[in-house]
């Protein structure tokens, strides 16, 4: 093969891959929950990925006269959806001497140069078994909730973990997004299999919140002509929430790995935080808390309520988010109203103009894209523009705007949290803290103008959206560092 091959998976062929599959996890499809997930975004469904490399090999030529003896795959690293892979391919042809063997191909999948996932064929010559399965033609199903199983702690728990899915490929789907595979004897019922662990990983077990990790199969030596896929689990592995996970299809058997991953971080209510917060204390200020859907804004901006200001809190996406928490706000008698701002793009005219009529005291400013660690020895240029939209040009625009309000006397007060990797770099995270620190600077020159005074502390790694993960150390609870941050930059003050 010559070149250098890929593809890219974009929102509608994951979609797609969804309804041929049953796996509908969010993750995958669901760009607004996505968001609050492990990885900022969608991200490919693993064997998605794993069916584009088949569906190369056989566009190329390798699978023809070919069976396939067993397969396996190992996701490294998530594929944000719509981000290009490019594939390089080994081809190794063993055990000439034994007529039952064939070409033994891998498929690694890279992102900027880094591998992401590696796909392992041990192929077969078709004239070793003349049996043909059969698959289910159905047509493709409805989007279905995901099961949330805790992690089986014991062996009674591990023994409820275990069922079976259907064995399905529609054939007109199935030939839409992988041709070539669906014209290749054994692509069918391959793909049937390799879909049906798909959907036991995301919307089964272990469901909802899940990371599919790697995989192992190979041929039945008598495949069976069995319309679903067991699953039970074989082995539990508390220290990282690993699930091991026994495998039997009509074609293949093996197992699968996969991890617990964490869901979604839920701040305190509105009510909870009330509880915590001095009634009264931030009466006559009018607020922006700018990216105030979730996170940190979230947070900050039920705090601000809390203590009697009148808050307009911003989203870019998250408007169900976003009227949620007002809805919770007016129904607690405070002010709060939602406005959608986008940060990453130019400040339109008639927002801006809205911003400077408010009146605003203060801004917040907790806007965030998500953040993603680049390969060791890189720069990634598009990346750093990404966060200087938001941290640089979408802050100036901001406050510059809000800052404009007729006759205001006082100059208005921004806050622009910052990050502590300034003070201790960690590797991977280059674009985010120049971006950071380029904002940080903005800060000092927006204060010398005279309009606006901005606070910028550096805050440490708190629990959020942002953070969330299987693995790695806890974050800490952003309640006492916002409680201090607040307090220094309007007022707050706790209950006694």
């Amino acid at each position: 093969m010559t070149g250098t091959p890929g593809f890219l998976i974009e929102a509608p062929a994951s979609a797609d891959f969804a309804r041929l599959s049953g796996d509908f996890n969010p993750l995958h499809v669901d760009a607004l929950a996505a968001r609050r997930l492990q990885f900022g975004g969608t991200v490919c469904h693993g064997v998605h990925l794993v069916l584009q490399c088949i569906e190369h090999l056989a566009q190329g030529g390798t699978l023809a006269g070919q069976r396939v003896a067993a397969i396996s795959a190992v996701f490294h690293q998530p594929v944000r959806t719509g981000v290009p892979v490019q594939l390089a391919v080994q081809l190794a042809v063993v055990g000439m001497a034994d007529s039952a063997s064939g070409p033994r191909c891998k498929v690694s999948g890279l992102v900027d140069g880094r591998v992401q996932f590696t796909v392992q064929l041990q192929l077969m010559p078709a004239n070793a078994e003349a049996h043909m399965l059969a698959v289910a033609q159905s047509e493709p199903e409805p989007a279905a909730d995901a099961l949330v199983p805790a992690f089986p702690a014991d062996a009674a728990a591990q023994a409820a973990l275990a069922g079976q899915v259907p064995l399905r490929a529609n054939a007109g789907l199935l030939a839409a997004l992988f041709p070539a595979l669906a014209a290749w004897p054994d692509g069918p019922a391959l793909a049937a299999e390799l879909m049906a662990s798909t959907r036991i990983v995301g919307m089964r077990c272990p469901g909802l919140h899940s990371i599919y990790s790697e995989f192992k199969l190979h041929r039945r030596a008598a495949p069976q002509m069995q319309s679903a896929m067991t699953y039970e689990v074989s082995r539990a592995d508390p220290r990282f929430q690993k699930v091991r996970v026994a495998l039997q299809g009509a074609l293949m058997e093996g197992m699968l790995e996969a991890f617990f991953r964490a869901p979604p971080v839920a701040q305190r209510s509105l009510a909870e935080v009330g509880a915590l917060t001095a009634a009264g204390c931030l009466a006559g200020k009018k607020v922006l808390v700018v990216g105030g859907s979730r996170g940190l804004g979230e947070l900050a901006a039920k705090m601000l309520l809390a203590g009697g200001a009148e808050v307009t809190l911003s989203y870019a996406r998250g408007k169900s988010d976003a009227e949620s928490i007002v809805a919770e706000a007016l129904a607690a008698g405070a002010q709060a109203k939602a406005l959608c701002l986008d940060t990453s793009q130019a400040l339109p005219a008639e927002t801006a103009a809205t911003l400077a009529a408010a009146g605003y005291t203060h801004v917040c400013y907790f806007a965030t894209p998500s953040i993603a660690k680049s390969p060791p020895g890189t720069w990634n240029a598009a990346l750093y523009d990404s966060y200087t939209r938001i941290y640089v040009a979408g802050f100036a625009a901001v406050v510059r705007a809000a800052a404009q309000a007729a006759g205001g006397a006082a100059p208005l007060q921004a806050l622009y949290p910052s990050t502590v990797f300034l003070d201790q770099a960690e590797k991977g995270f280059a674009e985010y803290c120049c971006a950071k620190a380029a904002g940080e600077t903005l800060c000092d020159h927006l204060t010398l103008e005279g309009r606006v005074q901005v606070q910028r502390p550096r805050l440490p790694r708190m629990k959020t959206d942002q953070n969330s993960s299987f693995l790695g150390p806890e974050a800490d609870d952003p309640w006492p560092v916002l409680a201090a941050t607040l307090a220094q930059f309007c007022g707050y003050r706790t209950a006694a």
